[in-house]
């Protein structure tokens, strides 16, 4: 029987990344926890994992090209249903 911490399942890469101090700041008092009296091991990791994975997931459609301005950002699924609706709506308008 091995000691020691279990394998993991997604094998953890590590990323030397800079971003400006004053996002850096702003995550650290949010991250802080009271009871250790400082930002807990791993916290950064976990949010930047849980942001990039939502980020990997999502789509953002543009919708400048229905004539519409702005962007919405939603599941992958939700946005091809969303753009096939415009589409959708777009020949109907020319018939």
């Amino acid at each position: 029987m091995s000691k020691g911490r279990p394998a993991h399942v997604d094998k953890p890469v590590r990323v030397h990344n800079a971003i400006p101090e004053s996002i850096y700041n702003r995550t650290q008092i949010i991250l802080y926890s009271e009871l250790e009296g400082r930002v807990p091991y791993g916290a950064m990791s976990t949010l930047v994992s849980s942001l990039l994975r939502d980020w990997l997931e999502t789509r953002e459609l543009d919708l400048t090209a229905f004539g519409i301005l702005g962007k919405v950002r939603g599941q992958q699924e939700t946005i091809s249903q969303l753009t096939q609706m415009l589409i959708n709506l777009q020949r109907k308008e020319r018939e």
